[in-house]
């Protein structure tokens, strides 16, 4: 995984994989328990339907999952699971073993959400 045919490389290689691993730090939120992950989704929704509530008082249109009216959370986390989270810690586990649990956690919680229903209190 790390180009080790000069020095120029071994570093080059060896920022990519710390950069890949940078942002896979930004998607852990996915890889903790359901209960924390729904607390944080639920907290950064309401920033992007925030955004999307001041673009709207603008008379501009909503961007991409800001609309408060029509976003589902729990089908957005699903898509953000499958397309995103999921394959970037797949790999994660494969360049770190030890890392299984988290990309497991990840799979439950995507099937957490494809049952998930909304109540009074998420909204």
């Amino acid at each position: 995984m790390i180009d080790t045919s000069s020095e120029k490389e071994k570093f080059a290689s060896q920022q990519q994989t710390l950069d890949f691993l940078i942002h896979a730090c930004d998607s852990s939120t996915s890889t903790r328990k359901f209960e924390t992950l729904k607390t944080w989704s639920w907290l950064l929704f309401e920033e992007f339907f925030a955004q999307g509530d001041s673009e709207k008082v603008q008379n501009r249109p909503p961007s991409f999952l800001c609309e408060r009216k029509t976003v589902n959370i729990p089908k957005e986390q699903v898509g953000y699971c499958n397309f995103i989270v999921l394959p970037l810690w797949d790999l994660v586990a494969t360049i770190m073993p030890k890392m299984e649990p988290a990309y497991q956690r990840a799979e439950q919680n995507r099937e957490n959400w494809k049952t998930y229903e909304e109540t009074d209190e998420d909204k």
